[in-house]
């Protein structure tokens, strides 16, 4: 009884600083999220920034994120007080040695969120890119490209938390090589007709202007535009797309010459 009687004012302190740390916490993390949320409804209002924030998950969340982490930082501080408190040694080295391997925890998430991010922005990037040039297989290479920014930020993290990576960085290294290799021979066998269509439109552009009529390949019309790739006619049918590659792999005929 007369351990209890000299253990619960410790126990009693304890207590009272968890709740006061929990309610600290919260009330800061209400505030950061407020925050957040209010400059990310500002970044709303600025199109370009907006377009390009819409397409990052892992940006979005931001505001929950940030304002989870400052909660448990500062819970945990009061955490650490309250063990202190009861005045029990081996916890107190217990959860000394827990919180000093805490801030190497937050800064090894924190690289694998801005690896997510940056993967995110790359990925969108990439895409956009690859499909504005008409390229095949664009959302597949930039999510391989999303995958390995990930992967890589991931070791990054793990090597900060003082884990050894030598072996899984190898093992990831072949595979992704492997990888890398097999969507290089996809992309380059299905980039081959498109490369061939770029070339033979710049050798018809040198011929042929917007507004001849011309027949070629059993179609007659009058072109209408040439982009990058085909030749686009105006006839008695409708539109028709000739590809650059069947264009000059066959006999044309210009009827009547633009203006």
């Amino acid at each position: 009884v007369q351990v209890i009687g000299a253990f619960l004012p410790n126990l009693l302190a304890a207590t009272l600083i968890a709740l006061v740390g929990w309610g600290v916490a919260a009330l800061l993390r209400r505030l950061t999220r407020f925050l957040l949320e209010r400059a990310h409804t500002k970044v709303e209002h600025v199109k370009w920034l907006h377009a390009r924030q819409s397409g990052i998950p892992a940006l979005n969340a931001a505001p929950a994120l940030v304002a989870g982490t400052v909660f448990w930082i500062v819970f945990l501080f009061f955490i650490v007080a309250a063990v202190e408190a009861l005045r029990l040694p081996t916890i107190s080295l217990l959860v000394a040695r827990l919180t000093s391997f805490l801030p190497r925890v937050v800064v090894a998430c924190l690289i694998v969120w801005a690896g997510i991010i940056a993967a995110d922005m790359l990925k969108n990037f990439l895409s956009r890119s690859l499909r504005h040039i008409g390229a095949k297989y664009a959302e597949t290479l930039s999510i391989i490209l999303r995958g390995a920014v990930i992967v890589i930020t991931s070791i990054i993290g793990i090597e900060h938390l003082g884990v050894n990576s030598s072996i899984l960085l190898l093992v990831l290294g072949i595979l992704f090589g492997s990888t890398l290799g097999a969507a290089a021979l996809a992309f380059g066998f299905g980039a081959r007709g498109m490369v061939s269509d770029l070339l033979a439109i710049q050798q018809i552009s040198k011929s042929y202007a917007i507004g001849d009529s011309i027949g070629v390949d059993h179609a007659e019309g009058r072109i209408v535009e040439i982009t990058q790739t085909a030749v686009i006619l105006e006839s008695g049918e409708g539109r028709v797309m000739i590809p650059g590659h069947r264009f000059s792999s066959v006999i044309s005929t210009r009827t009547e010459k633009s203006p």
